[in-house]
């Protein structure tokens, strides 16, 4: 099983063995980094010093893509807009110019991506973290010749119709699966683990009258193209 977005560290802190389940379902994960673009409103630093700081962190350690980076515009983020844009047109810049993917987190902001898709046409690969646009959005991405995927997690499986409707109308060569451990959990839940992949897949399965086996397989294919194809 592959996921597209988790935060493995943070996992840890409570559920010191997520490792340990990680390996025993033998789950593949990808290293990235980023600014995120909540962060901008927490942190206390100037956004040209976090953003100088990062950037040098993320040319001296191996990563597979760059993310999460994007735009959050929920009301307690919209006074930071211009602070994403400035900070996501930098961390785009060092994707097209190191060959990297790019991991996207999106919040009521799809029209903030197309306006950039002239950059992200440039990128190996972009993936949509827990993606929330509509069938008709991904779509037009897609028509704009962009090499976009679109991750799900515990979302599918918590009756977001909107979400539900794209793993059924998508094609299956675009599907990602993703935990965003250990943020985004089954109901009932204090947090999401590895152990959610054959749940997450088997929703999948229902929705798309499928085999949940060859999907986990078509997604694991999917998994290598973004993060293993060779552009890193």
């Amino acid at each position: 099983m592959t996921d597209a977005h988790c935060h493995h560290e943070e996992l840890l802190k409570v559920y010191p063995a997520a490792e340990e389940e990680r390996q025993r379902l033998g789950v593949k994960i990808a290293k990235m980094d980023g600014i995120h673009p909540q962060y901008l409103s927490q942190s206390h630093k100037d956004h040209e010093v976090l953003i100088n700081e990062t950037l040098c962190s993320l040319c001296l350690c191996e990563i597979q893509a760059i993310g999460e980076i994007g735009f959050d515009l929920f009301p307690e983020y919209r006074p930071y807009e211009k602070a994403q844009e400035e900070v996501f047109a930098i961390q785009l810049a060092l994707a097209i110019e190191q060959g990297l993917p790019v991991v996207l987190h999106v919040r009521k902001a799809m029209h903030k991506v197309f306006s950039y898709i002239r950059q992200l046409k440039q990128v190996p690969a972009l993936v949509f973290h827990s993606y929330s646009g509509t069938v008709d959005d991904s779509r037009s991405l897609m028509r704009h010749g962009l090499n976009v995927y679109f991750s799900f997690g515990n979302a599918i499986c918590l009756n977001h119709k909107q979400a539900r409707q794209c793993v059924k109308e998508l094609p299956l060569e675009r599907l990602l699966t993703e935990t965003d451990a250990p943020y985004q959990p089954q109901r009932g839940r204090a947090f999401s683990s590895y152990a959610d992949l054959p749940i997450i897949l088997n929703e999948m399965a229902l929705l798309r009258n499928g085999n949940a086996k060859e999907i986990e397989e078509q997604i694991d294919i999917n998994w290598h193209r973004v993060f293993e194809s060779g552009h890193c």
